[in-house]
């Protein structure tokens, strides 16, 4: 038994969408959107263009001392092999 219920289906798969992003967008603010979902900020730091994401959990937050994680472009495109 998996549970209370007594159900014993394995929990469905996870959906992966694979297809190929359609339109990706940089507003006046510099929000970075994909397929109209806001994933990052493009910001300057010590000379670099970086995606600046927002980090949600408090505990990881609080261990780094910031909300914030930013990673260079640059540095990104470097480890994707692109």
């Amino acid at each position: 038994m998996n549970g209370p219920t007594g159900n014993d289906r394995p929990p469905p798969p996870a959906v992966i969408d694979t297809r190929p992003r359609r339109e990706l967008m940089v507003d006046a603010d510099h929000f970075v959107y994909v397929d109209g979902v806001k994933i990052a900020r493009l910001v300057e730091f010590e000379g670099a263009r970086c995606l600046e994401f927002l980090d949600k959990d408090r505990r990881r937050s609080s261990r780094r001392g910031t909300d914030r994680v930013s990673v260079a472009v640059k540095e990104l495109l470097e480890q994707l092999g692109t």
